[in-house]
């Protein structure tokens, strides 16, 4: 944002914080989805620390209900996903993009939540990796809630890769006389020829 002729950039959300918006959108109760929303605000712009310097909070709830609905819906963005159309109240995209994650539309399918994908990178990459202060831009030290939903990506492809490798196993072993053409395949797929030793073997 621009703030009387000065560029302010917003500092990355945490995964706490983002929790507990959630909760307070889940809830939908006006007067803690309100502290909710100065909660996120304030996490993404601490106070300055002049005197004289313009607090972005205190000019973003002055300004126009757009831009502040705009602020909150870019801060509350989950990685890959189109913006939700913010509807009557500040906090309806974070609710649309929790649904969207946790329950599809078209499909009465399970999906993961922030809490779960927290608790997931958490056990695998450890303490340090949630809270490290030195490394978070967040205002709290915390991981960013985006940045957890990116390692929750890749460990969710790892775990398919895992369990890819499982089902060509058993397919290789019921494959009867195409077993060692599945076998080869792999092979060449697990360990590709490296082309210094090609050209050496040529």
């Amino acid at each position: 944002m621009r703030i009387g002729g000065r560029s302010v950039v917003s500092r990355p959300v945490s995964v706490p914080v983002m929790l507990m918006v959630l909760s307070a959108a889940a809830s939908r109760d006006p007067v803690r989805m309100g502290l909710a929303e100065s909660l996120l605000l304030r996490a993404a712009f601490p106070r300055p620390r002049w005197c004289w310097w313009t607090d972005p909070v205190r000019a973003l709830v002055r300004g126009p209900i757009d831009l502040r609905r705009a602020v909150v819906a870019r801060l509350t963005r989950i990685p890959q996903d189109a913006p939700a159309r913010v509807e009557d109240d500040p906090l309806a995209a974070t609710r649309a993009w929790q649904r969207a994650a946790v329950r599809p539309v078209d499909l009465d399918v399970p999906r993961p939540t922030l809490l779960l994908a927290a608790q997931a990178c958490r056990a695998m990459f450890g303490n340090d990796w949630y809270f490290n202060p030195t490394q978070w831009r967040t205002s709290d030290g915390y991981v960013p809630f985006d940045v957890c939903w990116t390692e929750f990506a890749g460990l969710s492809a790892l775990e398919a890769r895992a369990q890819l490798v499982q089902v060509q196993a058993h397919a290789v072993a019921h494959s009867g006389k195409q077993a060692r053409g599945a076998v080869d395949a792999l092979i060449r797929t697990v360990y590709p020829m490296d082309p210094l030793n090609r050209r050496m073997v040529s």
